[in-house]
């Protein structure tokens, strides 16, 4: 990565700031630099503006334990991390806090987008795609927490992406306040281990900060999100293969928040979609002539014998000797 202005207030392998700018770089390669810096400073970003020219950016990165710390501002932007950066990032997973300090910006995520002003915060979930738009110059905190450690005490953060945390519900001015302080720290440290001594410290307080977010009722309901899961399933149930990953995917939700939703009802998607492809059936069956054939095809079934064994165990009856005593 060509380096262009770096400094740095300590030496590399001490707790210190590192700090960048697009400033010095050629109007040609300013975007290039900068794509380059996001990627090796986040998890797969890629930076698109209206001109190189008139780009301009800096960033002050900080690194505590297993955490990462960014002061950014930039000129009007938009930053995606794409389903290819997904596939490319592997098992490096975390979730960027998005802590707004001046101007406005649109974070998107599973469907949805916060409009964030100074003071609010948006979380994403860097094993999905999102993005960030800026329509003007706008400047922010990010903390890169890694995944594993936020899950196991927020269980529901996945689900809490791109919802708008102002500092009336979310404590983040004391967030903001205290990664300021860290800042102000940074330049008088000289000790290596500084930073995994503050790490668990960061993250109980963006635990502290985050969890209202995880709450049910918070931004999309629990009612909401059942009605709308449910909803697909009635909807496309009769899709063949159609189950967990495309009702995940077409709701915004991760998998296991999906599958939690079924929990919560006494059943499994599996099973509830099955049941739904059986109604159907055992209806056509009932109120027309169709071929047996065609009528488990249309419900989704795309393995005959499967088909004639699950409708006898939930009828009791062949799907022939069903329509035959149903028509009598």
């Amino acid at each position: 990565m060509e380096q262009g202005v770096v400094s740095r207030s300590t030496q590399p392998s001490q707790f210190g700031v590192e700090r960048f700018s697009t400033h010095g770089i050629h109007a040609d390669k300013r975007l290039e630099f900068w794509n380059a810096l996001n990627n090796e400073t986040f998890t797969g970003l890629t930076v698109q503006a209206a001109s190189d020219v008139t780009y301009s950016a800096q960033l002050d990165r900080l690194g505590i334990g297993a955490v990462r710390l960014a002061k950014a501002h930039s000129s009007a932007s938009t930053i995606y991390h794409t389903r290819e950066h997904v596939a490319q990032q592997g098992r490096d997973q975390h979730f960027l806090v998005h802590l707004q300090m001046t101007g406005k910006s649109v974070n998107r995520q599973a469907g949805r987008e916060a409009l964030l002003a100074p003071g609010d915060l948006a979380i994403c979930d860097t094993t999905r795609p999102y993005s960030l738009e800026f329509d003007d110059s706008a400047s922010f905190l990010v903390l890169r927490l890694p995944a594993g450690v936020m899950k196991r005490r927020l269980p529901r953060l996945e689900d809490a992406v791109a919802v708008r945390l102002t500092p009336e519900l979310g404590r983040t001015g004391l967030l903001r306040s205290f990664v300021e302080a860290i800042w102000s720290e940074s330049d008088q440290v000289s000790d290596p281990e500084h930073g995994s001594d503050l790490e668990p410290i960061v993250v109980d307080m963006a635990i502290a900060c985050l969890s209202p977010a995880c709450r049910p009722g918070f931004g999309l309901t629990v009612s909401r999100l059942e009605r709308e899961v449910f909803a697909l399933a009635d909807r496309n149930f009769a899709a063949a293969d159609y189950g967990v990953r495309h009702i995940a995917a077409a709701s915004g939700l991760c998998p296991r928040s999906v599958q939690k939703l079924f929990a919560a009802k006494g059943t499994t998607a599996s099973a509830y979609i099955l049941a739904r492809r059986l109604s159907w059936a055992a209806q056509t069956l009932e109120t027309t002539d169709g071929k047996i054939v065609d009528i488990a095809a249309d419900a989704g079934f795309n393995d005959q014998g499967y088909f004639a064994r699950a409708f006898r165990a939930a009828f009791g009856a062949s799907p022939r000797d069903y329509r035959r005593r149903r028509l009598k």
